[in-house]
């Protein structure tokens, strides 16, 4: 090959793979590890399980990890906690019932796994910067004093956007989603009884209640707001607020709302 077309080939591939205007910054990637804690509320209105409302809240615990740069990033992050929510309105519960019978409490296990990929689309300047960010969600919310069977699984994407602002030391980020598409299982509570439970297994349990959902008959909203504060350059102290409002109609309405405020220490390099 003629060295000139050679030496042109090469350039043509490097202004592809980064364009020469790209800052050096913007090629600077950087790893995450996080460990947060804090407190989850929960509460729901599940009519196939009863018509009252059940509240509570419990620590929660959860890690973090990704990796960053100014141009995009890929986070994921994981939280547990275990609830214990009392149904808000007593009328028409038996007032001789056990203080753990299930209309009374409901114990719920959660799990949540939330991915975000985040992708710059304007720099307006000032070390403003808006993302597009698309959310992959996966929600398991296991009802465990009635036959350890879900209230809801959920799993899906929700396109959105996020507003990043440095200012020093100081980092505030807000962002917002909303469900696109969701695989959805739901407890019909008929498979729960200790009659019919011995006939099936929590696999075909799973199989016979799952159902693929759009934004129409699964509408929701995923809200964060956070602020950051970097100790040093390996570590900084994120303070973060997660709202999740979820309504599913299928085959009757269920809605849930829940809030998580916590706090993460965050290892960089």
């Amino acid at each position: 090959m003629n060295p000139l077309k050679y030496t042109l080939l090469i350039l043509c591939i490097l202004l592809v793979r980064e364009p020469l205007w790209a800052s050096t910054d913007k090629l600077q990637k950087h790893k995450i590890l996080g460990i947060r804690t804090g407190i989850y509320n929960l509460s729901s209105l599940d009519n196939l399980y009863s018509p009252f409302n059940y509240s509570g809240k419990a620590l929660v615990l959860g890690l973090h990890f990704g990796t960053e740069r100014p141009d995009r990033n890929k986070e994921t992050r994981l939280v547990f906690s275990n609830i214990n929510r009392d149904a808000l309105s007593m009328a028409g519960i038996p007032s001789t019932y056990d203080p753990n019978h299930y209309l009374l409490l409901k114990n719920s296990f959660i799990f949540e796994a939330m991915d975000y990929f985040r992708f710059l689309i304007y720099d307006p300047g000032q070390d403003l910067r808006f993302y597009f960010s698309a959310l992959w969600f996966t929600t398991v919310n296991i009802t465990t004093n009635v036959m350890g069977l879900p209230e809801l699984v959920q799993s899906g994407i929700a396109p959105g956007v996020m507003i990043r602002k440095n200012a020093g030391r100081h980092t505030f980020r807000t962002e917002i989603h909303t469900p696109l598409l969701a695989w959805t299982v739901r407890n019909n509570y008929g498979m729960s009884s200790p009659q019919t439970f011995e006939e099936f297994s929590k696999f075909a349990f799973i199989f016979q209640n799952s159902m693929l959902q759009s934004c129409f008959s699964a509408p929701g909203i995923y809200a964060d707001i956070s602020y950051g504060f970097r100790l040093n350059k390996a570590f900084r102290i994120d303070a973060n607020y997660h709202f999740r409002y979820f309504q599913n109609s299928k085959p009757i309405t269920l809605r849930s709302t829940s809030g998580m405020y916590s706090l993460s220490i965050i290892y960089t390099r």
